[in-house]
């Protein structure tokens, strides 16, 4: 090797002086091939080691996902966590008032869910309801007069006046089509110091009515309250229950759950409230579901879209909790 750097050298300088290179021997290794395999020499004539390569430093840990601050809840499953995030920014979306528990009170999560609302026509569910549980005669007649008509029609008119309709015929118009005229006639004829009572007991206060005003307040946390007394009455008499599986506007809870409901929704325009509250019959276990919104359909593309991804959020959160019943 020291013989073949030496005739290289010496080949070099002789090119450099314009002499004639000397002619090699013929079994004298390719100089190119050699120059191209031979290990760099260093100064010293040692082989220079490889330059050094740093390994990039790891990436940082991501802190563990954790229940947002917004939700109020008991389920600690860690599975849920993903669950409830997205809970929170769709709630967020439209600035929802949201409350979940099921039937047996084991579980429950709330967004927002002590803010008082328009009760709008989820009244009319709580008002049946009591007068169902507290033993009223479904075939005892009442009578529709001038004085009982509201500025609002619905399935009664002005062509319905002097017309005689039994306490189950309001009742189910009131339910299942969210009738103003057959509520008032209910109401104005039965009083309401019996339904304030009710509520009140139940923990529902604020769903009180006044003579001045037949419409009340309420949270999401309070009518759910409600709608689980609706629920557990409804084993004894599912009067109140049947009617309101077969409610004639479906667009809310009903088309976001995979389940049968029994729901109630309201409406009272100009985004003063617009809501659904609904029984769940997943199996296993039911759960109630109360969306309260200040919504204004008349503005919004899609005022249901908020409901139905809520309810199927809320399914996924029930397949977790109950996965075993």
């Amino acid at each position: 090797m020291k013989r073949l750097i030496l005739l290289i050298v010496m080949a070099a300088m002789l090119a450099g002086c314009g002499a004639e290179l000397p002619h090699l021997p013929p079994d004298a290794p390719d100089v190119a091939a050699a120059m191209t395999d031979a290990p760099l020499i260093s100064m010293a004539g040692e082989p220079e080691p490889p330059p050094e390569t740093t390994a990039p430093p790891p990436p940082p840990e991501l802190p563990p996902p954790v229940i947002p601050d917004e939700v109020h809840t008991n389920i600690d499953a860690e599975t849920a966590i993903p669950v409830f995030i997205k809970l929170r920014d769709t709630a967020a979306s439209v600035g929802a008032s949201v409350y979940f528990t099921d039937v047996e009170r084991e579980y429950y999560f709330g967004i927002d869910e002590e803010t008082w609302y328009h009760t709008a026509s989820t009244i009319k569910a709580v008002y049946c309801h009591y007068l169902l549980s507290s033993g009223v005669d479904l075939e005892a007649e009442v009578t529709f007069t001038n004085a009982n008509r509201t500025s609002v029609t619905g399935k009664l008119s002005a062509n319905d006046v002097g017309k005689s309709f039994t306490v189950g015929e309001l009742m189910e118009l009131a339910l299942r089509y969210s009738d103003n005229q057959a509520h008032r006639l209910l109401y104005e004829t039965f009083g309401i110091e019996g339904y304030n009572r009710y509520v009140s007991g139940l923990g529902a206060g604020g769903l009180q009515m006044s003579e001045e005003w037949e419409w009340s307040r309420v949270s999401a946390k309070k009518l759910s309250r409600a709608m689980l007394d609706i629920y557990r009455y409804g084993k004894t008499d599912d009067f109140v229950i049947e009617h309101l599986k077969n409610a004639s506007y479906n667009g809310q809870i009903p088309a976001g759950t995979a389940y049968e409901t029994a729901h109630k929704y309201g409406a009272n325009g100009g985004g003063d409230g617009y809501h659904d509250t609904a029984i769940v019959y997943a199996p296993g276990r039911a759960y109630i579901l109360t969306i309260l919104t200040g919504i204004d359909p008349a503005k919004t593309a899609d005022e249901d879209a908020i409901f139905r991804e809520i309810a199927g959020l809320c399914d996924e959160l029930h397949a977790i909790l109950f996965a075993d019943l």
